[in-house]
């Protein structure tokens, strides 16, 4: 869906208070970092000179192109996957609590999860913007048929 994008349309939302095109793509490109950011207890705000509160305003949201999207969502996925394969114990993941400054608090296998639904979450808007752009999307390309 990434590739459906129109490229003149990054800064476009659907109405005000709502993430541009281009913020969601930056988005969905850095989910899975969290999960790592969590269990290692790092997780700095995207802007060094801003507060994480602050940096997580809708304005304050980074955005990246679609190529720069693509790319990081492999990276993000496949970086974290090998994280957990790596350096986490399978007792550990089953086990360690980790928690998050937005109020999250589980083991590190239920944070996992909630990274799977927050990136299913987040397709799904990008299938809605894309509908509402007046692009063929339907159930099939949501689900990548």
């Amino acid at each position: 869906m990434v590739d459906m994008v129109p490229d003149d349309k990054l800064d476009w939302s659907p109405a005000a208070g709502f993430m541009t095109m281009g913020q969601l793509l930056k988005h969905l490109s850095s989910n899975w970092v969290f999960l790592k950011m969590m269990v290692t207890n790092q997780l700095p705000p995207a802007d060094p000179n801003m507060t994480m509160e602050e940096s997580m305003k809708q304005e304050n949201l980074p955005r990246c192109s679609k190529s720069e999207a693509i790319a990081g969502m492999k990276d993000d996925l496949n970086n974290t996957v090998a994280f957990i394969e790596n350096e986490i114990t399978e007792n550990d993941f089953f086990s360690k609590e980790i928690s998050a400054p937005w109020g999250f608090k589980g083991k590190i296998w239920e944070g996992a999860q909630m990274m799977v639904e927050h990136q299913i979450n987040h397709k799904m808007q990008l299938h809605i913007y894309l509908k509402l752009l007046g692009k063929p999307v339907h159930t099939g390309t949501l689900y990548g048929m």
